[in-house]
């Protein structure tokens, strides 16, 4: 991303915030937002479609052993949806009441019965049974609010707060200002797992579990930053883009794999309730 930008870090807790953060929504490409095009190609519909079943399968593994288990007319709402691909395969698979908001997109789009508005959480009404932040809270200007009045939107004790998000780790004290996922300026936050603990008991909630999914990207793209390269380089094309991710794999996938297991991956998910 062009530009110089300045990171604080907690000396408490660890965790980095932006200085300074500018008019965010200039650095965000086209392609972040939008419903897949109704008239889009085949090849493109089969690739929305693969998304959808993948990100469901990964969504159902976290989710699938929460209890008490979500019911099919859970009033689930995503935060900071953005094209809206989870909300469409938790539809497709019988979810009746999902919403999503973004502030970031042009307008409120809409396809089967999701929705998702141009508005912030602020504005949006509860209460909710599952609220989610699918690496989204790091991307906004005030997260402690955004926890706050996500906390406050919950229906009751058992209601749960999912929030995935980069942390401070391994790949951070490895990389530095080349950590593929400080992403700056667009992630505005990258807190540690201390530092969004403690977050969450500001505003009577707890962490009652974090799952560590990093994966392979820490490594090979953070390597990329530090040779030169961006990843417009590899995104280029869909082959090259098929390419560096096989790679990565075999290169690097179990080192991911085993800092996960190490509670040492650069990503996690929370999972948060309000304290009875």
């Amino acid at each position: 991303m062009p530009g110089q930008f300045s990171y604080a870090e907690c000396a408490g807790c660890g965790s980095l915030y932006l200085r300074n953060v500018p008019a965010l929504r200039s650095y965000y490409p086209e392609q972040y937002h939008g419903f897949p095009g109704h008239r889009a190609g085949l090849l493109q519909q089969l690739t929305a479609e693969l998304r959808r079943l993948r990100l469901y399968g990964a969504w159902s593994r976290l989710v699938g052993g929460v209890q008490p288990p979500l019911s099919l007319d859970a009033s689930i709402l995503d935060v900071g949806a953005g094209s809206g691909r989870l909300l469409l395969a938790l539809s497709r698979h019988g979810y009746k009441n999902v919403l999503g908001v973004d502030p970031f997109i042009d307008h409120d789009m809409a396809r089967s019965n999701v929705r998702i508005l141009k508005q912030t959480i602020e504005a949006t009404p509860g209460p909710r049974d599952l609220i989610m932040f699918n690496h989204s809270l790091e991307h906004v200007v005030d997260p402690r609010k955004n926890l706050e009045v996500a906390i406050s939107l919950l229906r009751a004790p058992e209601s749960l707060l999912l929030i995935r998000i980069p942390v401070v780790n391994d790949a951070w004290r490895r990389y530095g200002v080349d950590w593929v996922q400080l992403d700056a300026p667009r992630h505005t936050f990258v807190p540690s797992e201390m530092g969004l603990r403690r977050m969450a008991e500001d505003f009577g909630a707890s962490v009652e579990r974090v799952v560590y999914d990093s994966g392979p990207f820490q490594f090979w793209a953070s390597e990329c930053y530090r040779t030169g390269r961006t990843l417009d380089d590899v995104w280029r094309s869909k082959l090259a883009t098929l390419t560096q991710e096989i790679t990565g794999e075999l290169r690097y996938g179990a080192r991911a794999r085993a800092l996960n297991r190490a509670l040492k991956g650069d990503q996690a998910a929370f999972f948060i309730r309000r304290s009875a």
